[in-house]
C-alpha cells in the first residue's frame, strides 16, 4: 500500500508539469481509513523536500499514532538530517521543535511547502544541523494528515494532553523508522532528544515530558528542553481572554474540544453571536496572512469592534465556565504530578513574559512550573522578561536560547546564563520598542523554583 502510494505521488508530480489533474501535495496528506492499522510510530508514506538548508536533506512523512484510549490515527511531520557528520557510528541526537498556534485546520501544517510556520519558528535550524542533529517538527494530530473525504473537518487535538504527547513521541519513533537508505553514511537516529517550544509548542513539550516520565517510554532519553509562554490550566486562562488573540483561542478550543468530547457543547460556554462564527474561525490559519486577516474581520464584525479592544467578555455566555468544560480543561494541564521526581533530571530553560495578556505568568507558575521544578530538582533556569508580551519574549530570545541549548547538548551544561540587573523602563513611549528588544541583556534569571516578582 505504501509503495503504491509513493509511486502514485511521483506520477502526480509528473502530471503537474503537463495536465494538472490533482495537487500532489494535497494528495500526500490524505490517507484511507484502513491505513491507520499498524504499530504506533510506523511510517505510512514519505517524500523528500524540494529544498533543504545547507548540508542537509529533508523529508515530510505520515506516521501512525493514537488519539487516546487506543483510538488509532495518522499524523504528519517534517524532518531534516545533516548530510555530513563527524562520526557516522555515533547515533544522531534529535532536536524536536514544537510550533506555537498557527491554526487547527488541516492545511495549517508546518510540514507543508511554503509554510512560514517552520522557517519562522525553528531558530538557528542550520546551526542544529551543522552540529550534527536531526531536526524534527511534528504537525500534531489533525493538522496536515487527514482522512480522505474529511479535508474540511476540524480534528486537531488542540491543547489536549494525551493526543499531543502521543503524536510527538510517535513522530520520534517514525523518524527512526524511516528507511535507512535515505540517510547519508548509514547514520542512525539515537534515543537522545531535546525539545524547544513556544506557547502551544511549550504545551506540547510539557505534555511529552510528562508522558515520557509517566510511561518510561523506551527508546527516548530527554537531555534538555526550552519552553516559553507555556499555558497552564485552561479553565483559568480562557475566561480572561478579551483581545482578538483571546477570542481566536476560545474559538480554537471550542471547535477542538467539542469534536473530541461529544458531551461538550460550545454554545453552553460561548454567546450565540460568537458561537455562530466558531467554525469559520477554526477553519482558517494564522500562518496564512490572508486567512489571519479574515479571522480579524470575523471577530471585528461579530463584536462591532474594529480596534479589537476589550470585548468585556461579550463572547462568553456567562462569567462562570460551565462545569463540564472546567473539568475537561483541568484534565489537560500539561505538567508532572505533584511530588514526582525524575531519576535523571535534565536541564531546562523556562521563559515567561510579565506582560503576557494570554498566559498570565502567576497562573502558569502555580499550575505548571511548581510541579515541574519539583520533578527536576530545580535543575533549570527561569528567564523572566518583566515587560514582554506573549510573543515578544520568544522573538527577543529565540536565537539566544537555541544557542544555549546547543551548548548544553555539546556538553557545556555547567555554564550558567549571566544574571544582570534590570534598568527602569524609559519615560518616552517612543523608546519602549527599543527597550523591549534589548531586554535579553537585562532579564531576570533565577533557579527553577518558585519566585515572586513584585515590581
Amino acid at each position: 500500500m505504501n509503495i503504491i502510494k509513493n509511486l502514485l505521488l511521483s506520477f502526480w508530480v509528473f502530471l503537474s508539469g503537463t495536465h494538472c489533474l490533482a495537487d500532489p501535495i494535497e494528495e500526500f496528506y490524505k490517507f484511507e481509513h484502513e491505513d491507520v492499522a499498524g504499530p504506533r510510530g510506523s511510517v505510512v508514506s514519505f517524500e523528500r523536500l524540494n529544498s533543504s538548508p545547507g548540508a542537509s536533506v529533508g523529508y515530510r512523512f505520515l506516521y501512525r499514532t493514537e488519539i487516546a484510549d487506543g483510538v488509532p490515527t495518522i499524523a504528519s511531520a517534517v524532518a531534516w538530517f545533516p548530510t555530513t557528520v563527524a562520526d557516522s557510528a555515533v547515533p544522531l541526537k534529535t532536536t524536536i521543535f514544537l510550533r506555537s498556534t498557527v491554526g487547527i485546520a488541516p492545511h495549517c501544517a508546518a510540514s507543508r511547502p511554503n509554510s512560514n510556520s517552520v522557517s519562522s519558528y525553528v531558530p538557528n535550524l542550520r546551526a542544529f544541523l551543522k552540529a550534527g542533529h536531526a531536526v524534527l517538527v511534528p504537525d500534531l494530530i489533525g493538522i496536515g494528515a487527514h482522512e480522505n473525504g474529511f479535508e474540511k473537518e476540524i480534528v486537531h487535538s488542540y491543547l489536549q494532553k494525551e493526543p499531543t504527547a502521543n503524536a510527538v513521541i510517535d513522530a520520534h519513533r517514525a523518524l527512526k523508522n524511516l528507511p535507512k537508505e535515505i540517510l547519508h553514511d548509514d547514520v542512525l537516529v539515537g534515543k537522545e532528544v531535546a525539545f524547544i517550544g513556544h506557547s502551544q509548542g511549550a504545551y506540547s513539550v510539557l505534555s511529552s515530558l510528562a508522558k515520557i516520565h509517566e510511561t518510561k517510554t523506551p527508546g527516548v532519553e530527554v537531555v534538555a528542553a526550552i519552553i516559553s509562554a507555556q499555558p497552564g490550566r485552561l479553565d483559568r486562562l480562557v475566561p480572561l481572554q478579551r483581545t482578538q488573540s483571546g477570542l481566536m483561542l476560545s474559538a480554537y478550543l471550542a471547535a477542538s474540544f467539542s469534536k473530541f468530547h461529544p458531551e461538550l457543547y460550545f454554545k453552553d460556554w460561548l454567546a450565540d453571536e460568537f458561537s455562530a462564527i466558531v467554525h469559520e474561525i477554526a477553519g482558517k490559519c494564522l500562518s496564512i496572512p490572508a486567512e489571519a486577516a479574515q479571522i480579524a474581520t470575523l471577530i471585528a464584525s461579530s463584536f462591532d469592534n474594529e480596534d479589537f479592544g476589550d470585548t468585556d467578555g461579550k463572547h462568553l455566555r456567562s462569567a462562570d465556565l460551565p462545569d463540564d468544560w472546567e473539568v475537561a480543561f483541568q484534565k489537560n494541564v500539561p505538567t508532572f504530578k505533584s511530588g514526582e521526581k525524575l531519576e535523571k533530571p535534565y536541564p531546562i530553560i523556562i521563559s515567561q513574559g510579565g506582560s503576557d495578556p494570554i498566559v498570565p505568568w502567576r497562573a502558569t507558575r502555580d499550575d505548571v512550573l511548581s510541579p515541574l521544578c519539583e520533578a527536576l530538582s530545580n535543575n533549570g533556569t527561569f528567564v523572566f522578561y518583566p515587560f514582554a508580551g506573549h510573543n515578544g519574549q520568544f522573538q527577543i530570545s529565540a536565537v539566544t536560547l537555541a544557542n544555549h541549548l546547543l551548548e548544553i547538548l555539546g556538553g557545556q551544561s555547567n555554564r550558567e546564563l549571566p544574571r544582570m540587573d534590570l534598568p527602569p523602563p524609559p519615560l518616552d513611549p517612543s523608546e519602549h520598542f527599543s527597550y523591549l528588544t534589548n531586554l535579553e541583556r537585562f532579564s531576570f534569571r533565577e533557579p527553577c523554583e518558585l519566585f515572586e516578582y513584585s515590581h
